[in-house]
């Protein structure tokens, strides 16, 4: 099973990775990718969420350029397992394409 998550608001973080462990505990193969764009794209810097990832290395971190731009990011500002896509909604579209159920926390 495939699924993208998609944060773009900062508050849905926690909510996003608690829904990522659940759905962990049920389909412990699935292939998971999380998608952070917008404002959501700070939450790459919070010490308390990298924990919270941390925890779920099975799951892809991806992140978007564009909004890392408007937020003044730089990949060096973000953990060493974010994968940074060039558009986020670009990202979101193709993984759908490839077949991800999409999920909007």
């Amino acid at each position: 099973m495939k699924a993208v998550f998609h944060v773009d608001e900062s508050d849905k973080w926690a909510h996003a990775l608690a829904n990522l462990t659940n759905f962990l505990a049920e389909v412990p193969d699935a292939q998971l990718v999380l998608v952070a764009n917008g404002e959501a794209i700070t939450g790459y810097t919070d010490a308390k969420l990298r924990t919270k990832m941390q925890a779920l290395p099975q799951v892809s971190f991806h992140a978007c350029q564009n909004s890392m731009n408007a937020h003044q990011l730089t990949a060096a500002d973000l953990p060493n397992y974010a994968v940074v896509v060039p558009a986020g909604v670009v990202d979101l579209a193709q993984l759908q394409a490839d077949h991800f159920a999409y999920i909007k926390p």
